[in-house]
């Protein structure tokens, strides 16, 4: 390995300052690029977390303000909802999605326990909910894996029956599943666009690097020249006033003193 190193070293391209002007660009352009799709991937995931959460409040909200009533007789809850609107039952469908509506004892009385998503109407984990929402009278946020591999984002809260005073567990929930796709879409069409972009700079930087250079190479030039008949050879100046320009001048000083 150490060999292979030293004869890449060797190789004269390698140690020419244009190599190295467009190298160093390069190393740092690869180091922006990587650091800008580490933070957009990671902004992305934050802003679709943050979508997701916004919307199961406003599912829970309209699940325990709504649709959900109490019977007078028995106190369990039923859908008090118009079937035959189309308004109404898609609204339903809607929360119906992923969903669960339990008592205390974890004791499910609607939910879409499903296969996939029997996770979700676990009673031992309702009843460890239930007691904590008790406690701190606030939302539990969490994210479940189903038994195929989705994840699910669940919001849950307490509903109380007014008649009664009983306290039921009510929880709404949205697959994670197309947020992921999203994000891998993401990060793939960025791995795609790296090297593109690379390519594309490498290429900008290499003629930029050899454009700039040129002065110094009609410098070697005429340095190569000067023989004891034209020891005032002179160079003309790119009018740029940079520092190539005053590398010329400085030559040009030189040849006329000689």
């Amino acid at each position: 390995m150490r060999s292979i190193w030293k004869k890449l070293v060797a190789v004269k391209l390698f140690r020419t300052l244009r190599f190295r002007l467009a190298a160093t660009f390069l190393c740092v352009l690869t180091a922006v690029l990587l650091i800008v799709g580490i933070f957009g991937t990671a902004t992305l995931r934050t802003m679709l977390e943050n979508q997701s959460e916004d919307e199961l409040n406003e599912l829970l909200g309209t699940l325990k303000d709504w649709p959900i009533q109490f019977y007078d007789d028995s106190g369990m809850p039923y859908w008090f909802a118009d079937m035959t609107d189309p308004d109404d039952r898609a609204e339903v469908a809607r929360l119906q999605a992923v969903y669960v509506i339990a008592d205390s004892q974890g004791h499910i009385a609607w939910g879409s326990c499903n296969a996939s998503q029997r996770p979700l109407c676990d009673p031992k984990t309702i009843r460890t909910e239930y007691q904590t929402l008790q406690l701190t009278h606030e939302p539990w946020l969490k994210t479940v894996k189903g038994t195929d591999g989705t994840y699910y984002q669940v919001l849950s809260s307490l509903k109380t029956d007014s008649k009664r005073g009983v306290k039921w567990y009510f929880a709404e929930g949205r697959s994670l599943k197309e947020d992921s796709i999203l994000v891998q879409h993401f990060r793939r069409n960025f791995l795609i666009f790296l090297p593109i972009a690379l390519f594309i700079c490498a290429v900008v930087v290499w003629y930029s690097a050899g454009s700039a250079l040129s002065s110094l190479q009609s410098v070697e030039r005429a340095a190569q020249e000067i023989t004891g008949s034209s020891l005032g050879l002179q160079i003309r100046k790119r009018g740029a006033d940079d520092e190539l320009d005053r590398l010329i001048d400085s030559f040009n000083e030189m040849s006329g003193r000689l």
